[in-house]
């Protein structure tokens, strides 16, 4: 029996291979604001439970709010509705809409047990109070009350019996930040952390750090900036941040000063539980840019800080020799060429823009060793309307398409790449699948069920050929299916195989590919060596990622890369 791609996409497969919770989708959009008309005002909720007598129920955005009966509509907008009496008023606020997506999944509380709620009790004294919470839909929610200060107990009511939907997870909501180019990562074993900066004030911002015990499964909020004194208060706004666990207890977050010339180190050596600050004067050469220091160390003891001094000239070299318990000065360094993954991404696809006229899309960033130069090579084919970016690993680091890349390492193979290929809306999906992934083989004989990690079921094939003929034949091939994507592993044994799938299934179980129909291909070629692709149709554009980087964690970083990914223009 000899299977093509359009049958394994079909619902024969798929309701057969889905488990638990396998399907991946895209992340679902907030939802969208009722057209307010008299059918989409306040209207009484049939299913909310008993109320206090003098009470009524109304439907406002999704959620249910208890008030008197005597307060009416007083005023009906896009985004929000109030409601009031002469006892006093209460409104229901979507906030959604002015909020970009990376800020809008940042916490609304510096309490670790609710991040995602936020009460502001009412006042004896003024009579105000509200509460704002983000949904797992991504909605942002604030209901306010005002009271007289007699009514207090009002207030507080219509607070506490109000109804909606549920509250987003940490671990959902990290795992939109993971793709906002505000948020740094760092890691440490099966330890990982995210540092997620918020919107910029005057003289600081809020800085909200994230830790997962179990590689990326699940997050907790370990702490958050305050405005308080007494609080942790992280970095300012001058540039990024720049954050480094040499340890799963120890670990740095550093950056520039945007009023002095100083470099402010924070330090933890309880996993992010409490942190010491430290401060590094800096030369007088110190200009309060947007770049990030660097920080590395080659072992727990023995670390350094690179601090940029100037938008164009020197950074400044800082060595420890004791674990970071104390800084010294070394030397002045030329500035290094090497820039953050997101602006090497940013400048190959501007090179892009100016040969051809596509949207464009990349990655975020590119996961890689802080350690690691990273250089581009961009190109794009107006004839054949697509355009690519390919990322290497060098020594140093080059400007995009530097002729030192294409000599040194023509023989090599990108460590991640992409293309973008404008198609036809009429071409069907199935067809461009098979023939865009070169690494896909249509699998042959009878496959047999096999339970994969997280319960997923999968399709275990005895051979897969190149042509129907059969002439030429490979070892098995692995089967499974997310949401709309079908994944296929091949050129290893029925065993090695799902080895290799199963850390690419649990990274998949909390973190979602594009949401359109799609093709992940591992091909092994040996011991510790896959190469990986997807392909997507995302409308009138085919996306394809590739990773060709001998690693066994070469699946997983590359569907790393889809699943950050986002259109540029």
């Amino acid at each position: 029996m000899h299977v093509r791609l359009g049958l394994i996409l079909g619902s024969a497969i798929i309701s057969a291979s889905l488990s638990g919770c396998g399907t991946v989708a895209t992340s679902t959009p907030a939802a969208s604001l009722p057209q307010q008309s008299a059918q989409h005002g306040p209207a009484t909720f049939q299913g909310l439970a008993p109320l206090r007598p003098g009470f009524k129920p109304v439907n406002i955005f999704s959620t249910v709010v208890a008030i008197p009966k005597t307060w009416t509509t007083e005023r009906i907008t896009a985004d929000s509705i109030t409601l009031g009496g002469q006892t006093g008023s209460c409104s229901v606020t979507n906030l959604t809409p002015s909020l970009s997506l990376a800020t809008r999944w940042l916490p609304l509380s510096t309490s670790p047990t609710a991040p995602y709620k936020d009460v502001i009790p009412v006042s004896p004294s003024t009579g105000s109070g509200s509460t704002t919470i983000l949904t797992q839909t991504g909605q942002l929610l604030e209901l306010s009350v005002h009271v007289p200060p007699s009514h207090q107990r009002l207030g507080t009511t219509i607070l506490h019996t109000w109804q909606h939907p549920l509250i987003a997870t940490t671990t959902q909501a990290v795992t939109h930040l993971e793709q906002a180019q505000n948020a740094v990562l760092a890691n440490a074993g099966s330890r990982e952390w995210v540092l997620a900066a918020g919107n910029a004030a005057t003289a600081q911002e809020s800085f909200y750090l994230f830790q997962s015990q179990n590689g990326g499964k699940q997050w907790t909020l370990e702490n958050a900036s305050q405005w308080s004194a007494n609080a942790p208060v992280f970095p300012n706004a001058s540039g990024q941040a720049t954050i480094n666990f040499p340890t799963t207890s120890e670990g740095f977050i550093a950056e520039l000063s945007a009023m002095q010339p100083i470099l402010l180190i924070y330090r933890t050596e309880s996993s992010g539980k409490t942190w010491a600050k430290q401060i590094i004067h800096l030369p007088s050469s110190f200009w309060p840019g947007n770049k990030a220091p660097v920080i590395h160390f080659s072992s727990p003891t023995d670390g350094q800080i690179l601090a940029p001094l100037s938008q164009t000239n020197l950074d400044a070299l800082y060595n420890t020799n004791n674990g970071g318990a104390t800084w010294h000065f070394v030397q002045m360094e030329t500035v290094s060429a090497c820039q953050p993954s997101h602006t090497i991404i940013k400048e190959a696809l501007h090179h892009d823009a100016t040969q051809i006229a596509l949207p464009l899309f990349g990655p975020t960033r590119i996961p890689h060793a802080r350690n690691q130069s990273l250089s581009a090579t961009a190109s794009a084919s107006p004839s054949l309307n697509q355009y690519s970016v390919r990322i290497w690993k060098t020594q140093q680091c080059y400007p995009v398409n530097s002729p030192e890349i294409t000599h040194d390492l023509s023989d090599l193979a990108p460590f991640a790449s992409w293309r973008v290929t404008a198609v036809s809306p009429q071409a069907p999906t199935t067809a461009l699948l098979e023939s865009g992934n070169l690494y896909w083989r249509a699998p042959s004989g009878h496959p047999h069920t096999v339970t994969l990690a997280t319960g997923l079921i999968g399709q275990a094939y005895p051979a897969s050929t190149l042509f129907s003929s059969q002439a030429l034949s490979h070892g098995p091939v692995l089967i499974w299916h997310e949401g709309e994507w079908t994944m296929e592993i091949k050129g290893g044994t029925a065993v090695s195989e799902q080895t290799v799938s199963s850390p690419l299934i649990r990274y998949l179980h909390t973190h979602f590919l594009p949401g359109y129909q799609g093709l992940l291909v591992v091909n092994i070629t040996g011991t510790n060596r896959m190469q990986t692709r997807l392909d997507w149709d995302q409308g009138p554009l085919f996306m394809q990622v590739a990773s060709d980087e001998p690693s066994a964690d070469n699946p997983v970083t590359t569907a790393r890369l889809a699943v950050l990914w986002q259109q540029y223009s």
